[in-house]
């Protein structure tokens, strides 16, 4: 009686691993610098993609028929790394790898399981170095880059950014916002400023404001730091400032 009942867990213990194996498999893989299009029938597209921990890539989907959501999910740990909803066609995430592995992609509408074609591509983000500036296009995506700061550094990064609603973001490495400014109806520029905590690498992203009708512009980004001028406790300061001229303190 022993002997069976070994034999019926090992049976159901070989099932269920090969289960995992095949369910892992069934998963797609897109490399980095790949674009994959088709058609999704079941309510949801799925692939993996592998990244080194600290890498900072970019994912964009474009959809017809649905409206999607994106989200991305560390395979070894089951932590979502990213997330948006997207505009009404397209959806786009960035994010830094927190470790080396696989990395599972799933988009699907915003309501409901639908059936539509999708277009799906991962690019790596670039680089930017203050007193740098980088330009390019922004098709239903985002343009993200990664900058190293140190603490106490005031931060100004400054963004053109046309015929889009768009945003300039800057986070830290686990995608925590630290500071955003978008676009509004009488200009395309928009500039964020950080007070930098630690030093440290960051991330500056240019990207379409969920919910916008915009899908796709230009934009230009440069990276700046600022100059304070160190004052006193209850010490009189004497300032001109005329316009938009601003006056940063320490």
């Amino acid at each position: 009686m022993r002997y069976k009942v070994f034999v019926t867990l090992l049976m159901i213990l070989v099932v269920a691993t090969v289960g995992v194996v095949a369910q892992d498999e069934a998963i797609p893989y897109i490399g980095v610098g790949e674009t994959v299009s088709g058609e999704i029938t079941n309510g949801t597209i799925q692939y993996n993609v592998t990244a080194t921990a600290g890498q900072l890539l970019i994912i964009d989907v474009v959809a017809e028929g649905f409206e999607p959501t994106m989200e991305v999910d560390s395979v070894s740990s089951g932590r979502e790394v990213a997330f948006t909803f997207g505009t009404e066609t397209a959806a786009a995430v960035y994010f830094v790898a927190p470790e080396d592995g696989d990395y599972t992609i799933k988009v699907q509408d915003f309501i409901d399981p639908v059936t539509g074609s999708y277009t799906l591509r991962v690019r790596e983000g670039g680089t930017l170095t203050v007193g740098e500036e980088v330009s390019g296009d922004i098709d239903n995506a985002a343009a993200a880059y990664k900058f190293t700061a140190s603490a106490g550094s005031l931060i100004a990064v400054r963004a053109v950014l046309e015929g889009m609603d768009g945003r300039v973001v800057i986070t830290d490495l686990d995608g925590t916002e630290l500071k955003s400014a978008s676009t509004s109806y009488s200009s395309s520029e928009a500039v964020a400023e950080y007070l930098v905590a630690a030093d440290g690498e960051y991330v500056v992203a240019a990207d379409i404001r969920p919910f916008s009708d915009s899908r796709m512009g230009t934009y230009t980004l440069s990276l700046s730091e600022i100059s304070t001028t160190p004052i006193s406790y209850d010490t009189p300061l004497d300032v001109e400032v005329s316009g938009t001229d601003r006056v940063y303190l320490s």
